[in-house]
């Protein structure tokens, strides 16, 4: 008798049923790492109410602190443990090269990490779907077609925690080494996480490893920001940073700034100033990044429209090093600093910044009257560097009907408001 995982709703309300009033975001969690098994969403409630994460308080569930991920209960551990210790010993040496794998995976890539023949492993792996621990993807409209999956996370998990530290960082290097080779580029990014995991788990100093691990990590970000996936750059760099901070400061320094860019482009500056206080902690220590970490944060100021603080910041560095030909860094640094947001000027009695003012004085009105828009004409050169003359008169168009208001004369009985009608403009007729 077969007995498929539960659905999602059912799961859930499971869950909201044995703990009522429990936050939807944890509810969502518990549910996709129990994998559709009561027996898992249970232990882990009572697993987070052991550790003092889940508060229970008379009809409110509270969630103390960040949930985070969920470890898998020593309970849920135990029993699965026995399900894979009654495996015959080939199929539990492939459960351990599948688990480093990943969630899903096709034959060829797990003869080539076991080393071992590819009808060989098809067997194997046809016995571990006829035992329910794997499950083959059939559906003929799935991109994953014809690849192997775990039945559980939590096996998957279980059969990961069983592997020893060493035996980790190879298997992960084979993996990676794996990916690699497969020379595509979308599996930069796979190829890049197994080399962070060697590296974590191996035991002592591997240049080898971390040149690669490098190299395929800029090529994994390259990649991501070629095709404007920022989410994929700031999880690269949250997953390489730790392993590299210490010894490459360099690499570090890239890595912030790259997830800097990213989180600009999401949206997110707080999170850009989280990656600009990590880089100025490091030039803390190093001093060859004071320049490049001044250099950051001004323009994460200026992007994120707090010029005041960009110049508290930028100014006085200057004034320090004022010699920008002695690193690029103070360059970019000069850079940022002429092209922070604009401040504005008062309007002049003739409607125009006047005197030689820099780019950075800009009249008050709204651009869309100095571009045009409207039959005027903006002087020139007030958007590149010096807005000394008043623009030379130019026609109104008096007759047109606004493409966007239509006939305003008829509405209003006079023009549009706008920057005052030159005295010398003529109606021009079409």
């Amino acid at each position: 008798m077969y007995l498929g995982p539960l659905s999602d709703r059912e799961m859930t309300e499971i869950v909201t049923s044995t703990v009522v009033g429990m936050p939807d975001e944890a509810v969502s969690t518990i549910v996709e790492a129990a994998g559709g098994v009561p027996l898992f969403a249970v232990e882990m409630l009572r697993s987070l109410v052991a550790d003092g994460r889940l508060v229970i308080t008379g009809d409110v569930a509270v969630i103390d602190g960040q949930l985070g991920s969920i470890e898998v209960p020593t309970s849920v551990q135990a029993v699965i443990g026995a399900r894979l210790d009654r495996l015959p010993d080939s199929e539990r040496e492939l459960i351990r090269h599948a688990s480093v794998l990943g969630q899903s995976f096709t034959l060829e890539g797990l003869a080539e990490v076991a080393e071992l023949p590819a009808d060989k492993v098809e067997r194997l792996l046809g016995a571990l779907v006829r035992h329910e621990i794997l499950q083959l993807n059939r559906d003929p409209r799935s991109p994953e077609r014809g690849q192997y999956r775990w039945v559980q996370g939590v096996l998957r998990e279980v059969a990961y925690g069983r592997i020893s530290l060493e035996d980790r960082s190879r298997l992960h290097l084979r993996v990676a080494r794996h990916f690699r080779g497969l020379e595509d580029p979308e599996l930069a990014p796979i190829a890049a996480s197994h080399y962070v995991s060697a590296l974590r788990h191996t035991t002592g100093p591997d240049t080898e490893i971390r040149s690669e691990m490098m190299a395929t990590l800029a090529e994994a970000i390259e990649r991501a920001r070629a095709v404007h996936a920022y989410e994929q750059v700031l999880s690269l760099v949250d997953t390489a940073i730790e392993v590299v901070e210490e010894t490459e400061p360099d690499v570090a320094a890239a890595l912030h700034e790259a997830a800097a860019s990213a989180a600009v482009s999401l949206g997110r500056i707080d999170e850009a100033d989280r990656h600009v206080e990590a880089l100025r902690r490091l030039a803390q220590t190093r001093a060859q990044l004071v320049h490049r970490s001044v250099a950051l944060a001004g323009w994460v100021a200026n992007v994120g429209q707090r010029s005041a603080a960009g110049i508290e910041l930028m100014e006085p560095h200057l004034e320090r090093w004022p010699d920008l030909s002695s690193d690029p860094d103070l360059a970019r640094i000069a850079v940022y600093l002429a092209r922070r947001p604009p401040g504005r000027l008062s309007r002049r009695p003739n409607g125009w910044a006047t005197g030689g003012t820099p780019c950075s004085w800009r009249p008050t009105w709204p651009r869309r009257w100095l571009s045009g828009s409207c039959g005027w004409m903006r002087p020139a050169g007030c958007w590149t560097m010096r807005c000394s003359e008043a623009p030379p008169p130019r026609t109104w168009r008096s007759d047109r009907p606004s493409p966007l208001f239509g006939d305003t004369r008829k509405r209003r009985g006079r023009y549009s408001t706008g920057p005052a009608r030159s005295p010398e403009a003529t109606p021009i007729r079409s």
